[in-house]
């Protein structure tokens, strides 16, 4: 395993982030390896905030987070920028 990539800190040692749900207002935790999560109150999806990483691009990435992470965030990865364009499609 590689170490020592800062892009990929926040997903090898997630913290929690608290936002809170655009529906109802609540407080939510979406963990910094998380592009979004469900809101445990009324289940709204709740993003994450997520700048872009190296995690996205580097050719180590898989080895550096082991398979199943990688293909895990890459399945939310592309969940979160089809809700980011219709968000983005309904602000216009």
């Amino acid at each position: 395993m590689l170490s020592g990539c800062p892009g990929a800190d926040r997903f090898k040692n997630p913290v929690p982030v608290y936002k809170n749900c655009p529906q109802c207002g609540w407080e939510v935790e979406v963990w910094s390896d998380e592009f979004y999560t469900k809101c445990p109150k009324c289940g709204e999806i709740v993003l994450g905030d997520n700048p872009p990483s190296s995690v996205e691009w580097c050719q180590h990435a898989r080895e550096c987070l082991g398979s199943r992470k990688y293909n895990r965030l890459m399945e939310e990865k592309k969940v979160y920028d089809r809700l980011i364009q219709k968000e983005t499609e309904v602000e216009e």
